[in-house]
């Protein structure tokens, strides 16, 4: 279904023009909203009529209010499966109860995409591997992508963060949203990375990072992943010393320990434990992919951007204390090729 489409299926249920493209947005791609996002999206002063929505929502259903810690705000879960039929999505994942971090997230994404109306915001799965088979030459295997095995198959999903996609109005250029939450960039470094295909294969492109964490220390941990994995191209040299070193880790002990000692200093950094771990299961070609200088090109001649958002709302006062129980991955792990 069209955006287009997808809208009138709203309306057909009873809802206005511009309720119905509110919730087309937080179908899409949040399933949790907030009135203040209402009356940003429809160009509206809070009052009456964001509560009079929001009251209908309750009443019929379709959404289920969740108190905030201030005993006064509160946020909106769309629940209702006949709204997510309605726009052809009705075993959305959305509709799924979670946790309060990703309650935060996804409000902060909303806020994000309602900020850059201009912009068409793929959401499914499908919606993405379509844009990009159409718009490039990049087969299946070089879309971002994991393959969990079980009975009765092995099952592959394509672009797995689940993040939004923007599409320019002219569509050249691609905008890439990750949300931010760590002070450590460690998860952001293995975005790019598994996207770094699909950015070769682009004529224009965004990286837009939303950090809910603030502070300079913040913005230039991630301006420096970005760097590390997509304006920094590794040399030949570097990749054949990291190859011999990666098939080392997979030893006990290393054959040449001198040589492992010092190979353990240099890459010991997040930009190669990311690395190591795609290596894992891509192999040597993963490696030899980080030589490329198309991306490197592509910044320094600003085809290629690295933007980067602090949020203007805080959510805290929406919900108790944020689990913060998250951390970044460690070390190397010895011998685990899972």
């Amino acid at each position: 279904m069209t955006i287009e489409e997808q809208r009138q299926g709203l309306v057909d249920l009873g809802f206005t023009e511009r309720q119905a493209g509110f919730l087309v947005q937080v179908l899409r791609h949040a399933g949790v909203c907030v009135p203040r996002q209402y009356c940003v999206c429809g160009g509206i002063a809070r009052g009456r009529k964001a509560h009079e929505f929001f009251e209908r929502l309750v009443q019929h259903r379709d959404a289920t209010p969740h108190v905030g810690r201030d005993g006064r705000s509160r946020v909106y879960h769309l629940t209702n499966k006949r709204l997510y039929r309605a726009i052809g999505t009705p075993d959305s994942r959305l509709r799924r109860a979670h946790g309060l971090d990703r309650t935060v997230e996804r409000l902060a994404l909303l806020d994000h995409l309602l900020a850059h109306p201009s912009l068409l915001w793929l959401a499914t799965e499908r919606e993405k591997v379509d844009h990009i088979q159409q718009t490039t030459p990049l087969r299946l295997a070089e879309l971002p992508h994991v393959t969990s095995t079980g009975t009765p198959g092995s099952i592959t999903r394509y672009f797995p963060d689940r993040l939004p996609i923007g599409v320019s109005p002219d569509g050249r250029r691609l905008v890439l949203v990750y949300v931010a939450w760590q002070s450590v960039p460690v998860d952001f470094r293995g975005f790019l990375f598994r996207h770094a295909e699909v950015l070769r294969a682009l004529p224009e492109w965004d990286v837009e990072v939303v950090a809910l964490t603030t502070g300079d220390a913040v913005r230039h941990a991630y301006e420096d992943a970005f760097r590390d994995e997509v304006a920094e191209p590794l040399s030949l040299s570097t990749i054949d010393e990291l190859a011999w070193y990666f098939d080392q880790l997979r030893r006990t002990p290393p054959r040449d320990r001198a040589r492992w000692r010092e190979a353990r200093r240099r890459f010991g950094s997040a930009r190669f434990r990311v690395l190591y771990r795609a290596w894992q299961t891509g192999g040597d070609p993963v490696l030899h992919a980080t030589s490329s200088r198309v991306l490197s090109e592509a910044v320094s001649r600003g085809r290629g951007r690295f933007r980067y958002f602090e949020t203007g709302h805080r959510y805290r006062h929406l919900t108790p204390l944020l689990d913060r129980t998250r951390a970044p991955d460690g070390g190397y792990e010895r011998g685990n090729t899972d």
